[in-house]
């Protein structure tokens, strides 16, 4: 019964918490990404919850090498991505407890979460999806950290469907095509459960 019983109840209890991360395959634009999430545990196994995440501004190291080439390619031209915000749901499939030492016990969960919502790009609002799973562990009753792996789905726009020279103008958002991508992303969170 030691082993069964939970040391943190998670039925009806709100999840409030900070996250950092990375889209890992990001070419043109800052990768790093920070925001907020809130979730409401419906029971011990299903949340449902609220997600928003800002894009940093900036380019990619990549991308400010195709400056120095002959066409000087210029990013800083093009819109670069945005806001991102989305409903998740989130199913905690297993919950177990990690001993470390004889002392302590740090009760930890893995969960499985789907997204779904809009991201910014410029001045377009486009769809946005992701799944992915995660790892928390609780360290008191009522503060986590937890890290996830996610695939993300969304549309936005391509950054090289139009001229982006030196000698060109700017572009307006409307002149690049639009494209489904598929990349993945690594992201830290910090949560307090009520």
């Amino acid at each position: 019964m030691a082993v069964k019983n939970r040391v943190i109840p998670f039925a009806h209890r709100l999840e409030v918490g900070l996250l950092i991360g990375t889209v890992i395959d990001e070419m043109f634009f800052n990768s790093s990404f920070w925001g907020f999430q809130s979730y409401y545990n419906l029971n011990e196994d299903i949340a449902l919850g609220i997600k928003y995440a800002e894009r940093a501004s900036g380019l990619s190291s990549y991308s400010e090498q195709f400056y120095n080439t002959s066409a000087q390619v210029d990013f800083n031209k093009a819109p670069g991505p945005g806001s991102i915000i989305m409903a998740s749901c989130r199913w905690s499939f297993l919950y177990g407890k990690m001993s470390f030492s004889k002392n302590y016990v740090f009760p930890t969960t893995f969960a499985a979460e789907v997204d779904g919502g809009v991201n910014r790009m410029g001045d377009e609002t486009m769809p946005y999806a992701s799944a992915g799973l995660t790892h928390k562990v609780f360290f008191k009753k009522h503060l986590g950290i937890g890290a996830s792996y996610r695939l993300l789905f969304y549309q936005t726009l391509d950054t090289v469907s139009t001229d982006l020279g030196s000698s060109a103008p700017t572009p307006a958002g409307t002149d690049f095509e639009k494209k489904i991508q598929v990349s993945q992303s690594l992201e830290l969170g910090f949560t307090f459960l009520f």
